[in-house]
């Protein structure tokens, strides 16, 4: 019996990606819930020679060339192209976004905001990247799940600063908490509600700016989730990424992906550590940040990149 594991976001994406790679008569053996998704374990039987079935069942040259044409139209990097590809040979898979999604399971790490909370998150990044709105999603969606939220802003420096998040929350029937609401409170107080922090914009090029924020992430006994624009030059993103990583972020925020033609800043700041925790796709508050896995990954870098280079279709 030939086996394969397949994942997804839910069990009806799970088992659709098995149906494509297995057909009607593959027979499942396992199912299991995770942070991640979905993931299925099924199996088929296979001829006598089931070592000449897997020999040829090698993911076709024409699908991998393609993948590398979708990735350079990202620009994601030469090297990090040639890793990618060299990964997909090995998928055994024959459609692209299964090939694709395979090799990105193996060179990136999805972790959504949905899981492993432990305290407040505190996101930061620079100006105009769209934290504040970030945050305010954040809020809409736990606020529709039926979860407690509290909002602390430390934007108060800046002329206008917390106007917007206040206009943001006042819908919500929220009212943006001052940060010395927060100190001196136990740490379980503030694990209770879903605790978000709106920090003032930092510079990535100053160390003392990147290290205020991080610290006082520390202090509150909270996560640092860094937020960056889906227009980041990739070289930039990874960069930042790298700086964040340093400074004890584990995973990142993607804004503004509905506004950007080249993805290829989300595959460089995964590739300097950084996890997915989420994305941001539409201008709308009420629409949550998604969660990424391989496999909607895979279909967004391929269908965006067909979409505005037509010798990528198939």
């Amino acid at each position: 019996m030939q086996l394969r594991v397949f994942s997804g976001r839910s069990v009806q994406e799970a088992m659709a990606a098995l149906r494509r790679a297995l057909g009607d008569d593959a027979v499942i053996l396992a199912t299991e819930d995770g942070p991640q998704g979905v993931r299925i374990t099924a199996g088929i039987e296979v001829q006598d020679d089931a070592l000449g079935d897997i020999l040829r069942s090698a993911t076709p040259l024409e699908v991998v060339e393609r993948l590398a044409l979708a990735l350079r139209f990202h620009q994601a990097g030469g090297r990090r192209i040639e890793r990618l590809c060299l990964t997909a040979r090995d998928s055994g898979a024959v459609e692209a976004e299964d090939v694709l999604a395979f090799a990105l399971a193996e060179h990136c790490r999805f972790a959504p905001l949905g899981h492993r909370l432990g305290g407040p998150l505190v996101l930061a990044g620079a100006p105009g990247v769209g934290k504040t709105v970030m945050v305010a999603r954040l809020a809409a969606a736990a606020l529709l799940a039926g979860r407690p939220v509290r909002v602390v802003s430390t934007d108060d420096e800046r002329r206008g600063g917390t106007a917007q998040l206040d206009a943001l929350l006042e819908p919500m029937g929220l009212a943006r908490e001052p940060l010395d609401a927060l100190r001196g409170e136990p740490l379980e107080d503030r694990r209770a509600p879903l605790v978000l922090v709106d920090t003032a914009a930092v510079n990535p090029l100053r160390a003392d700016s990147l290290a205020a924020t991080s610290g006082l992430a520390r202090k509150l006994g909270g996560e640092l989730v860094p937020v960056l624009p889906a227009d980041l030059m990739p070289v930039e993103a990874h960069d930042q990424a790298l700086a964040w990583r340093a400074l004890g972020a584990s995973r990142f925020l993607a804004a503004r992906l509905d506004t950007a033609r080249r993805l290829g800043m989300l595959l460089a700041a995964a590739d300097a550590g950084l996890g997915f925790a989420g994305v941001g796709i539409a201008p709308e508050i009420v629409e949550p940040v998604k969660s990424l896995t391989a496999a909607n990954l895979a279909r967004l870098l391929l269908h965006r990149a067909a979409a505005f280079a037509p010798e990528i279709r198939p």
